[in-house]
């Protein structure tokens, strides 16, 4: 300013550079978690926040409004810390339609929000049922089905290549198997919607057999694992043969002795021993002791519960349980034990070598890694539940804690 006498005032317009950006993969699959991740550009540039918070405001086809955080912890859904990418997982979307987003970034010390909008179309993709048929008692080297695959898409059929079905078998040390898929054509080759699932066992064993659905749909890959089966392979037992007979001398001829006096007779037994109470005492001995054998071996309850956002909720071997539950049923925890609403009518079952989650009847609203529940399914470390809109995660050891102390 030249040539003014007095206050000078200045003003001056900031404009904001900052887009916030939502990674859409495309149309997504209906029942199925969805991993979701967004980033903030500054210009034309990936933009790094250390003090900033995003959130994801997502209206169902319903008009119902949902609010996710996303995170850049390199946790959960986030591969790398600080990376400027931010992310979590969704519940699985059930309605089909569009998904309206809103996403909003927040800064902790300042009173101030951004906002941009997008779109998440859903919709339902192919599915993959496979039913056994026979997978007890398997002899080894002997082909035999162990299952029926069926591929739908909002329950109608939907024919795939045969290389979109893969096979995975995880078989005990030193056991192994083949395994083979048929499909079933009228007549030709090309795709089918309906396979047979054939299995061949080298040796005596237990086998976990799953398929994994992979191919292109609507623009984008999908992928989607069947539920695993338990295969049990048992070797024949071989009869043990009997050594032949040494050939025995013949027997010198016995002179004519003297006639001798008849052996004394054996000493009756004493009449009037109650033979029955002593073998019902023993029985009931014998079963007693099997009872605490069997007690004293089933498995104790372990894992640990997360949710969504990796705080704990429950470490299986620390729940109080009432003293008669834990002596009647100690390998099991009902859900109800848990005091988390959402998690009340299942049963979670502890083995020597398998953790499994069941229900009384069918649940189709409980989803166990993107299966629903239909009487047991096994769960392992990094397992997905997912009830009434909420997502837990089972783990087989605690998360390390954070720096601090917090587990938020």
């Amino acid at each position: 300013a030249r040539g003014v006498t007095g206050p000078v005032s200045k003003w001056v317009h900031h404009t904001n550079r900052f887009t916030l950006m939502l990674r859409s993969p495309g149309p997504v699959a209906l029942g199925e978690p969805l991993p979701i991740t967004a980033y903030v550009k500054d210009g034309g540039e990936l933009a790094i926040l250390s003090d900033a918070r995003m959130f994801a405001n997502i209206t169902a086809p319903d008009g119902v409004t949902r609010v996710f955080e996303l995170h850049d912890n390199g946790r959960d859904a986030d591969s790398t810390a600080q990376d400027g990418y931010f992310a979590t997982i969704l519940p699985p979307l059930e309605a089909r339609g569009t998904y309206e987003v809103e996403l909003e970034l927040a800064w902790n010390r300042y009173e101030h929000t951004i906002t941009s909008l997008a779109q998440l179309d859903a919709d339902h993709f192919p599915t993959i049922d496979m039913k056994a048929v026979a997978i007890e008692e398997l002899r080894p080297g002997e082909r035999t089905q162990v299952a029926t695959v069926s591929i739908h898409v909002d329950g109608d059929p939907y024919p795939v290549e045969p290389g979109a079905l893969v096979p995975a078998l995880v078989s005990e040390p030193g056991k192994s198997g083949v395994v083979e898929l048929e499909p079933r054509r009228l007549y030709g080759d090309g795709p089918a919607w309906q396979f047979d699932v054939f299995f061949t066992a080298a040796e005596g064993g237990r086998h976990a057999l799953s398929l994994t659905l992979s191919l292109d749909y609507a623009g984008r890959d999908h992928a989607q694992t069947s539920r695993p089966f338990t295969l049990n392979a048992v070797s024949p037992v071989v009869a043990e043969e009997s050594a032949p007979a040494e050939p025995q001398a013949p027997k010198p001829v016995e002179e004519p002795s003297r006639p001798v006096s008849e052996p004394a007779a054996p000493e009756p037994t004493p009449e009037g021993f109650p033979w029955g109470i002593a073998v019902s005492l023993a029985l009931a001995l014998a079963a007693t002791v099997a009872a605490g054998v069997y007690w004293l071996t089933r498995t104790k309850p372990h894992g640990y519960l997360y949710d969504d956002h990796a705080k704990p909720l429950v470490d299986f071997a620390e729940v109080e349980r009432h003293p008669l539950m834990n002596l009647l049923f100690r390998d099991t925890i009902r859900g109800s034990e848990l005091g988390i609403p959402a998690l009340d009518g299942l049963f979670f079952k502890f083995g020597p070598d398998h953790i499994a989650v069941s229900g009384r009847g069918r649940h189709p609203t409980v989803r166990v890694n993107n299966q629903p529940l239909v009487d047991e399914i096994p769960v392992y470390d990094k397992s997905w539940i997912g009830t009434e809109g909420k997502l837990f995660t089972f783990m087989t050891k605690p998360l390390p804690v954070p720096a601090g102390g917090s587990d938020d």
